[in-house]
């Protein structure tokens, strides 16, 4: 299958695979992976996140899929949440909240606390193709404007705190100890200090060979 991402969470790893939902592989021994499970999704799975006893797949021609993982052998979705969500790339979770970074709709802030009954309660007007979490901030990529941040502290509510301009499509976001990890698609890869989240800077740069869609 053709798998669009990646998350690790104890002896399994779960992979949003495009046409065909979520793949869930046992890693427990990395050298013999094996496919244990599948469930399917509507729409092509794009990225995926993995919070307790779910999995919260967002799909790029639909929404976002709430999946049970407890039995990984046997994955369940338990509900299908926004048709309208329609551009989703990406998804981060925050206690009893996902946070879905929308490219034509912006964030879209939903409370998650019954999984079953998922509620959108908050929005910010974008176009945002990848987002991270650390220290109460999320780290999320504009479609042109660069790297925007955001204040957790108030949630459901989200404010910008901080932005730092690339000038170029950003693709993926990592954050690691006090700096954002930007692929920026022919823009190779750009370092950017988040030490003070508020006043974030470029600070190195790297040229990659072809386009640079993941880090």
């Amino acid at each position: 299958v053709q798998g669009k991402d990646v998350y690790v969470w104890d002896d399994y790893a779960y992979v949003a695979a495009y046409y065909d939902g979520l793949c869930i592989i046992s890693v427990a021994n990395p050298q013999r992976p094996e496919i244990v499970g599948y469930c399917d999704t509507p729409g092509i799975a794009w990225a995926v996140t993995v919070s307790g006893e779910f999995a919260y797949v967002v799909n790029w021609s639909g929404g976002l899929s709430i999946i049970s993982v407890a039995n990984p052998q046997h994955p369940e979705e338990v509900t299908y949440y926004g048709d309208w969500l329609s551009g989703s790339r990406d998804v981060a979770i925050i206690g009893d909240y996902a946070i879905v970074a929308n490219e034509y709709s912006g964030l879209r802030v939903i409370s998650i606390e019954d999984p079953e009954n998922p509620e959108q309660v908050d929005d910010l007007v974008g176009s945002f193709l990848s987002i991270a979490v650390s220290d109460h901030c999320a780290f999320v990529l504009n479609d042109r404007s660069g790297l925007s941040i955001f204040a957790l502290d108030n949630l459901p509510q989200i404010r910008e705190i901080g932005r730092c301009e690339t000038h170029v499509q950003g693709k993926d976001v990592y954050v690691w100890d006090d700096y954002a990890y930007v692929a920026a698609y022919n823009g190779g890869l750009q370092i950017i200090s988040v030490a003070n989240p508020r006043r974030p800077e470029r600070v190195g740069f790297c040229d990659t060979e072809g386009n640079s869609n993941a880090v």
